[in-house]
């Protein structure tokens, strides 16, 4: 019998090319380039060459191959079944996973892989993060609660050797994963396969060494086949062309040999994850975010009603894709080209318009169909959290002539409260017209509470006190002290420090979407003076707005880029401002009755070149501190700034989910 050859190393070179929705061309650019000109050569490719295979990414591109070429999509079905072509991520599209919800990147995955079972007829075991600019430490439970066995990333691995391990989440939920030491160009370049095998092999945990071969937006090479013919030659190890599969079942095998790492991948050690992407295109973040919430507060009330009624919207799921569009890796981080953008503030209005009106219509069924025989209320407030919340409110309202003359307080069942009136209008008569009120309600978890105006002062205890006493604010939570003429402040609790600063700071930018970049190693200005000589804040106005349940601070403060005299400044007080290229409007909120301060701050800028940040000092003397992750929390190392910039081998900037706490 004819002994069997053995081989030093089995290479899985894997052809694929990455899919963008938009970077630096269009939507319809890249639907052009990826389905004409990429997928109708690998389907060519495939029915010429039978020893050719094939990754496909994302359903987002595959829906739209189905509508304009039906007939290329049955091909591409025929090949997923017979295991030629086959689909590793499968999401609805690649989501950067730092900065959406885990309720988000949750439904990119159910929308990817409910569309690869319903046309596809198979799941998809390998999640391929190609391109995202990190991982988020939860992931691995997210991904295997998904239903996925096996994840390949290409960015953010803080150790690169070995490139094979066990990722654990931080339930202690586990994942079987490949760090792309190369990148996912590893075989790209035919001509040098022998030379980064040599390289991968290096760092590989086994004897099974994933090579991907392709880039994004790229051409299938036809030439493949018979490079890998020429490097089988000439070579000892074995390659052939493959799937990331067949890579992972070997390494399965040798599940034993593989090291357990934990937390983040959110490493610049050995790929750039561009950590300044969190505050690029911020118009971007805060639209997801903001439009994030609506919709999950949206579909919780929605299922509530549809079990008092049966009436469930259709429009959540075409809300729920242009969310997923906004969550794209290329498009929530903010780098692509301004052009490319058109798309994502056409989503976001729709998100908008659709939302306005699905929410209000869902709420008042849920009231309608809830309160039976019961008497109405004038304001209801919903809470769509899971626990109690006790917070501020406001809401806009409008009167019929005559009917309402005064709002003195609210009142629900029992309960009566004080109210803010914070702006009306009246009619001829004097009754209001219309008024915007604030007050504190206090809602039981994903439910409503309604109130009743009152036209007379409410009785209620007046326990707590709010008061100011020289520059002072005190409440029974807090002592805020502020300076008129800078407009910073400080925060007591318990006799303790807890934070200082709201302090405005300009800095240099000379950067790019990807990373802030400056050349002076110290800011331009910050509001406590530092900076250089010539330029200066200067406050304005100052004022206190006063209510029975609140204070509310409003500064005025402007830039000017040149104070003369610029020298001796400790002596001389200025006599000229000149170059006032930047206005900031800033407002610090105390609540009476709520541990709750807000800082605003709105800017009209026409500098150019320049970031700007609001800087605050805390007590924190701690090495850690703690912040949301999606789905958990993390600890991180605290962030050791110097003025205007950071010490980038060892510390990071992160982008943190929706809170932080220390």
């Amino acid at each position: 019998m004819k002994r069997k050859k053995e081989f030093k190393d089995q290479i899985y070179l894997v052809p694929h090319t990455h899919y963008d929705a938009i970077w630096i061309f269009t939507k319809e650019d890249y639907f052009y380039i990826n389905i004409d000109l990429i997928l109708k050569n690998v389907v060519d490719l495939l029915e010429k060459d039978k020893d050719y295979k094939f990754l496909i990414e994302q359903t987002y591109l595959l829906e739209e191959v189905e509508k304009r070429y039906p007939n290329l999509f049955k091909k591409i079905v025929k090949y997923v079944k017979n295991k030629r072509i086959e689909i590793a991520d499968g999401e609805y599209l690649m989501a950067d996973t730092m900065l959406p919800q885990g309720e988000t990147l949750i439904r990119e995955i159910m929308f990817g892989k409910q569309f690869v079972k319903k046309k596809f007829g198979v799941d998809v075991p390998v999640m391929w993060q190609a391109d995202s600019f990190g991982l988020n430490a939860q992931l691995p439970q997210i991904y295997r609660k998904s239903g996925y066995k096996y994840l390949a990333f290409r960015r953010g691995c803080p150790e690169k050797k070995p490139s094979e391990f066990i990722w654990e989440g931080l339930d202690g939920t586990r994942i079987i994963s490949h760090f792309m030491p190369l990148g996912y160009r590893a075989g790209l370049n035919l001509e040098k396969l022998d030379e980064n095998y040599k390289k991968l092999k290096n760092v590989a945990a086994t004897n099974h060494i994933l090579m991907p071969s392709g880039s994004g937006v790229t051409m299938p090479q036809k030439e493949t086949t018979e490079a890998v013919r020429n490097f089988n030659k000439k070579s000892n190890s074995r390659m052939k062309i493959s799937t990331p599969s067949e890579f992972f079942k070997n390494i399965e095998k040798n599940i034993k040999k593989l090291p357990v790492r934990k937390g983040e991948m959110y490493s610049e050690k050995y790929s750039q994850v561009f950590p300044d992407t969190a505050s690029s295109r911020i118009w971007l973040k805060k639209s997801l975010r903001k439009y994030e919430n609506k919709l999950l507060s949206l579909e919780k009330f929605a299922t509530i009603n549809s079990l008092i009624d049966s009436y469930y919207p259709d429009e959540l799921k075409e809300c729920w894709k242009k969310i997923l569009f906004l969550a794209f890796h290329d498009v929530v981080p903010g780098t692509g080209m301004d052009t490319g953008y058109g798309e994502a503030r056409q989503d976001i209005e729709f998100l908008k318009d659709k939302l306005a009106y699905l929410l209000p219509h869902i709420l008042k069924s849920i009231i309608k169909n809830d309160a039976k025989d019961e008497t109405y209320g004038d304001i209801v407030v919903f809470n769509p959290l899971s626990w109690s919340v006790s917070n501020w409110v406001e809401i806009d309202l409008n009167f019929d002539k005559g009917k309402v003359f005064k709002i003195k307080g609210l009142k629900s069942e029992d309960e009566e409260i004080d109210v803010e009136v914070i702006r009306f209008s009246r009619y001829k008569d004097e009754s209001l017209r219309s008024a915007r009120i604030g007050f504190v309600a206090n809602v039981p978890p994903i439910g409503y509470k309604v109130y009743k105006i009152m036209e007379r002062a409410p009785n209620c205890e007046r326990d707590t006190f709010i008061k100011i006493i020289g520059n002072t604010i005190k409440t029974k939570f807090f002592k805020l002290s502020f300076s008129p003429d800078t407009g910073l402040i400080n925060v007591v609790k318990n006799n303790k420090k807890i934070c200082e600063g709201n302090e405005l700071i300009i800095e240099e930018e000379v950067g790019d979407l990807y990373y802030h970049r400056e050349t002076l190693g110290i800011p331009l200005k910050t509001e406590s003076g530092e900076g250089i000589k010539y330029g200066s804040f200067r406050v304005k106005n100052f004022w206190i707005d006063k209510s029975p349940l609140r204070r509310v601070i409003n500064i005025e403060v402007d830039y000017y880029s040149l104070r003369w005299p610029y020298r001796l400044i400790d002596k001389l007080k200025p006599i000229m401002w000149k170059h006032k290229f930047i206005s900031f409007k800033k407002k610090i909120i105390v609540y009476k009755d709520i541990p709750r301060i807000d800082f605003i701050t709105s800017v009209e800028n026409n500098h150019p070149r320049i970031r700007i940040r609001v800087k605050f000092d805390t007590d924190i003397d701690k090495s850690v501190y703690t912040c949301e992750s999606q789905f958990g929390k993390i600890n991180r190392k605290k962030n050791q700034y110097k003025i205007g910039s950071f010490v980038e081998k060892e510390f990071k900037v992160f982008p943190s989910l929706r809170w932080i706490d220390y």
